[in-house]
């Protein structure tokens, strides 16, 4: 029996800079980033601007996560942004 392949995917924190709101930036994220490079970034409903990306039918990677660090870096929104590392998200992780 072989196992199931893994889902390698990583968390993104972000923090708005004074009045922005975190929802809108997560879904500009979506738009711009996401959508476009087939990358998928779940919300969590417990975090205010903590969102988990994979990619759609794949695995995310190393350039993904540069992608990442990239567009936050340049959005005069985000006051600070973090992410942690790649790793196996799958069921059996």
């Amino acid at each position: 029996m072989s196992s199931a392949c893994p889902q390698f995917g990583f968390d993104v924190v972000l923090e708005a800079t004074g009045g922005a709101d975190v929802a809108a930036i997560h879904v500009r994220f979506v738009e711009e980033v996401a959508e476009p490079d087939g990358l998928v970034a779940e919300a969590s409903p417990a975090v205010p601007g903590r969102f988990t990306v994979t990619r759609d039918g794949g695995q995310a990677t190393h350039a993904d996560r540069e992608a990442v660090i990239a567009w936050a870096a340049a959005q005069p929104d985000v006051a600070r942004f973090d992410l942690g590392p790649l790793v196996d998200l799958g069921p059996s992780a």
